[in-house]
């Protein structure tokens, strides 16, 4: 039994956030919660990855049916304008802020600074699509800011370099290493309207 107990650690230290200690502690939780409860946690994931849909554009995750997501199917919203995300939870927090008003463009994560075959990692081709047509005339980069995040940038310039697209970043109101996820809204606000 403590076999399957460290294989379940090792699946769940692979979640984001989580070190190998904090997932033996999910382990000995999930071993002591009662079963409904249980059940109900693991219906609810069952059920969000059969609704789910991957937006064809900006690629978030959604529960709307059609090809395109409630942001980019929007009209209201400035459709020539792209905010470049790491992941949906920052796409998220820059919702919440109120701030941005045009679409998104999720890249899934950040590549590390000497990964191999970025290409393969992060499908880029609605982007430059778009920004080949003219529908996507502005590129604004909010990204991590550490190592992975300005590689990651780097990887996306070199992507759209010779497009007639403008290209910024969110100001530098986040710290050096800070996540948009956990940035409060006026920081976010900032960050936008400063950005360069």
């Amino acid at each position: 039994m403590d076999a399957k107990i460290g294989q379940l650690q090792e699946l769940l230290a692979k979640l984001p956030g989580i070190g190998p200690r904090q997932a033996r502690r999910f382990v000995y939780f999930f071993l002591k919660i009662p079963s409904p409860m249980l059940d109900q946690m693991f219906g609810l994931i069952q059920e969000l990855r059969a609704s789910r849909n991957i937006c064809d554009f900006c690629q978030k995750i959604h529960f709307v049916q059609g090809p395109l997501c409630e942001i980019c199917s929007n009209k209201n919203r400035h459709q020539e304008q792209v905010l470049v995300v790491a992941k949906n939870s920052d796409l998220e927090a820059i919702e919440k802020s109120g701030v941005w008003n045009g679409r998104y463009f999720v890249l899934g994560r950040t590549l590390r600074v000497l990964e191999k075959n970025p290409e393969q990692i992060i499908n880029l081709t609605p982007l430059v699509t778009a920004s080949q047509s003219g529908s996507v005339n502005e590129i604004v980069f909010g990204l991590p800011v550490n190592p992975e995040g300005e590689h990651t940038e780097r990887f996306v310039i070199d992507a759209v370099r010779d497009l007639p697209v403008t290209i910024s970043r969110m100001g530098r109101g986040l710290s050096t290493g800070s996540e948009l996820e956990y940035a409060d809204p006026a920081t976010i606000k900032s960050a936008l309207e400063n950005r360069k």
